[in-house]
């Protein structure tokens, strides 16, 4: 199990976070939700070892990592994605996929074989020898998925990874993410403003308001919750 507890992240005179706590089991989909400023990139930030939380802590698999360094998560089994999808633009797409695999010590030909098959997953094969500085906007943050995947974690974090897409591609891209527990082993933690997205695809989802968990439950509670619906949409006298 991957697990905020107790998280707190103070800038300056701002409480980004107050007494976070959140945990994605095994096999899990968990969405993250919240207004614009709710805290939640923190939250991702501080999990995969961005941001050091003042005070709270972090454990993987029942391991304290809150002071591993982001390289140092990785290795042992935590991978995220940005909100940039931060390829490498002269790098072909293939290449782009297998450098995480090849830093994770898989040899050359094995790094491009799981590149080639993570294309293949993504129905994005044709594009494999396409620079990573030449891909439409969609198919960038597909890609950036996919690279996250190469290193073969057990946890993986996701921010904000519809946004700015149409319809058509992030209903496309909820199907993907979907298959990801089944398909490679990994749980995902999901930030994203899509709605509809959040509830067809987490088992639970964590509200954060004003750097606070307002609500965690299943996609069906949280919809019935006042709380929750008083903080996306206000509250008439």
């Amino acid at each position: 199990m991957l697990q905020a507890i107790g998280v707190s992240v103070r800038f300056g005179g701002v409480a980004a976070l107050t007494d976070v706590t959140v945990a994605v089991a095994p096999g899990e989909i968990v969405g993250l939700i919240g207004p614009n400023g709710a805290g939640k990139s923190t939250l991702v930030n501080v999990m995969s070892g961005f941001q050091h939380p003042m005070p709270g802590q972090v454990f993987l698999n029942g391991r304290n990592v809150t002071r591993d360094k982001a390289h140092e998560r990785a290795i042992r089994g935590i991978s995220r994605t940005f909100q940039a999808a931060r390829l490498f633009a002269n790098l072909s797409v293939a290449q782009n996929i297998a450098v995480p695999a090849i830093a994770h010590g898989h040899p050359p030909a094995e790094s491009e074989r799981l590149a080639k098959d993570l294309l293949a997953w993504m129905e994005m094969a044709g594009l494999a020898d396409q620079k990573g500085g030449a891909l439409a906007y969609a198919e960038e943050r597909k890609v950036a998925i996919a690279r996250s995947l190469a290193a073969q974690p057990s946890y993986l974090l996701l921010d904000e990874p519809a946004a700015g897409m149409s319809e058509a591609d992030a209903n496309y891209l909820a199907e993907k993410i979907r298959e990801i527990p089944g398909r490679f082993g990994c749980s995902v933690l999901l930030i994203e403003h899509n709605i509809n997205m959040v509830m067809n695809v987490c088992d639970r989802v964590a509200v954060l308001n004003f750097g606070r968990l307002l609500a965690l439950g299943t996609p069906g509670e949280i919809l019935e919750n006042e709380a929750v619906v008083s903080a996306y949409l206000g509250e008439s006298e």
